[in-house]
């Protein structure tokens, strides 16, 4: 029983979903389809809650009741975090961990492989919401189990090292080592790539997969590319051929990924047409699989906006951007997980706006933007500074357009004392050219508000030319 927990999970849901008439050719399947994710959400909850009364046999039943109380933990996180609840889903995870790691303390060899397997999952829900720290630690013991198994049992768990290096490569990457990413990645391709070599049907997805993330460690390091996103792109295609509701979103994932080698390439028109693509194919997919696909669509709409701005398109670009506020917002409204990314779409769609000259309008959407970002700042101190002061920088920045020079002044203040000392410098050289443009303008009004925020008086070497 405790391998067959998807399976009563099945059962119990087909018991209570109402199949009047499930043998007629004209019946719609939609309303009793829509009702699948929470009943088996409730179903899982139930059996949790039971078979917390099976713990107890464990001792008559060695194993049994501990193992499918894991395994119905473990995939009922995966429900939580595909109904939108990522919190209750870390709970569950971590709830599996604490049983596959008690039953792999007496038996390694049957219990491990599931708790690098949870570890990675954990991983995974954990990243999603920006925890970063605690997501590093759970991938590299995850990683480090797998090597365990490797050198005890080689090539038995191949498939579970290549996804726990493809989660710790993102990490890695996610914490600024690109380098340790980079090598990282290019073991998971090569364990995939030898997996591949022996079932390339099989293991197509895994080496699409490693090659998409292992294209992005190359591109942050400064490293040529362009061949593994697009090797990516070719595969999900192909894939995509036999399953298209499963791989065309794997698709458009990938040519957006590879649109954006393309444009640190300079290869803009490329870069364009890949996102158009990937747009058309969010946009045909069937509404119950695009739904879980919103958040991707927006950031690529995002990034269509950059690339139609570099392209001096600046009209179509305001309204692609416009469009991913539009999504975003939507999807923040359901979950705080999507504040982060709503900040970034309102930063873009306010630079397009300030393009376009349309001052007031940018002044509206960064403030928004810098007020998300406040309110993380304030959940998790240290996580988004970086994009915080250059949040704070481009509002300020837009502000002086305005001729509010005393909010600017306040604005550009706060942007350079939150600014990370190794944070980016084109952030404190657009606050520090923006403070200069407003002393000049108004120098009474910029030195009241920088002192109003700093307490101090406005430095000499700002006044003019610089230091």
């Amino acid at each position: 029983m405790a391998r067959r927990g998807d399976m009563l999970v099945i059962h119990l849901v087909f018991q209570l979903l109402d199949l009047d008439g499930i043998d007629e050719p004209t019946l719609n399947w939609r309303p009793t389809l829509d009702r699948v994710p929470e009943t088996a959400a409730s179903v899982q909850s139930w059996l949790i809650h039971h078979v917390e009364e099976l713990n107890a046999l464990s001792d008559a039943l060695p194993g049994g009741a501990r193992d499918l109380r894991a395994h119905i933990l473990h995939n009922l996180a995966a429900h939580l975090n595909e109904a939108g609840q990522p919190h209750d889903a870390l709970q569950a995870h971590a709830e599996a961990i604490e049983e596959y790691r008690a039953m792999a303390q007496h038996d390694a060899s049957a219990h491990l492989p599931d708790l690098a397997m949870a570890l990675n999952s954990y991983a995974i829900s954990l990243a999603q919401l920006d925890c970063g720290d605690e997501a590093l630690a759970a991938c590299q013991e995850a990683v480090a189990i797998h090597r365990t198994i490797e050198a005890s049992h080689p090539g038995t768990h191949l498939d579970g090292l290549a996804r726990a290096l493809n989660t710790l490569g993102a990490r890695l990457s996610e914490n600024g080592l690109h380098d340790h990413a980079v090598a990282v990645g290019e073991e998971a391709v090569m364990v995939a790539r030898r997996l591949s070599e022996h079932d390339r049907d099989a293991h197509m997805y895994l080496l699409a997969t490693t090659l998409n993330s292992y294209s992005a460690h190359l591109r942050r390091a400064g490293r040529d590319s362009l061949g593994a996103a697009a090797e990516a792109v070719r595969l999900y295609r192909t894939l995509a051929e036999t399953n298209p509701r499963g791989n065309l979103p794997r698709v458009a994932g990938a040519l957006a990924n590879l649109a954006g080698h393309l444009g640190s390439v300079g290869r803009h028109q490329e870069a364009l047409r890949s996102l158009q693509e990937a747009m058309e194919i969010y946009e045909q997919l069937p509404d119950d699989v695009r739904k879980g696909f919103l958040p991707r669509e927006a950031q690529t709409l995002s990034n269509l906006g950059n690339r139609l701005a570099v392209l001096r398109r600046p009209e179509k670009a305001a309204e692609a951007c416009r469009r991913a506020v539009e999504l975003m917002i939507a999807l923040a409204a359901d979950s705080a997980v999507h504040l982060a990314g709503l900040a970034r779409c309102r930063a873009n769609y306010a630079a397009r706006l300030a393009t376009l000259g349309q001052f007031h309008d940018a002044v509206r959407e960064a403030t928004d933007a810098v007020q998300i970002y406040r309110e993380l700042a304030d959940l998790q101190p240290g996580r988004y500074e970086r994009e915080f002061s250059g949040m704070l920088a481009t509002l300020g920045s837009v502000q002086v357009m305005t001729e509010d020079y005393h909010a600017a002044a306040r604005t550009l203040a706060e942007a350079i004392l939150r600014a990370p000392e190794d944070g980016p410098d084109q952030h404190i050289d657009l606050a520090i050219n923006a403070l200069r443009r407003a002393h000049a303008h108004a120098p009474a009004e910029t030195r009241a508000g920088w002192q109003a925020v700093t307490g101090m008086s406005f430095p000499e070497w700002l006044r003019d030319e610089g230091p």
